[in-house]
């Protein structure tokens, strides 16, 4: 979308016309760090052995083998990797059906 070395157009114009924030434009995507990746890799294949697991489950796991992780840390990266649990978890807030 923006030429850097476009003739006529700086930098700062074409972000004014885009509307877009040059900081966004400067700036790239950050990724994931070394011990996220290696985290989700241990989460995957936890997951492909245990796919009924959710967060808790799968964080104890991570626990028993020395990574320092909570429940947050590994129910976002679950997110990002598009996992969920299998498990069946009822509908509660159905009413009864009445007779």
């Amino acid at each position: 979308m923006v030429e850097q070395d476009h003739p006529d157009l700086s930098i700062r114009l074409q972000c004014g016309l885009l509307k877009l924030h040059r900081s966004s434009y400067y700036r790239g995507p950050r990724g994931e760090s070394e011990e996220n990746l290696k985290l989700m890799r241990l989460i995957e294949e936890e997951y492909l052995r245990h796919p009924f697991f959710g967060t808790r489950k799968i964080g104890d796991h991570l626990l028993q083998f020395g990574h320092g992780v909570n429940r947050k840390r590994v129910r976002r990266l679950m997110q990002l990797m598009g996992l969920k649990s299998i498990a069946y978890l009822g509908f509660t807030s159905q009413l009864h059906p009445r007779r």
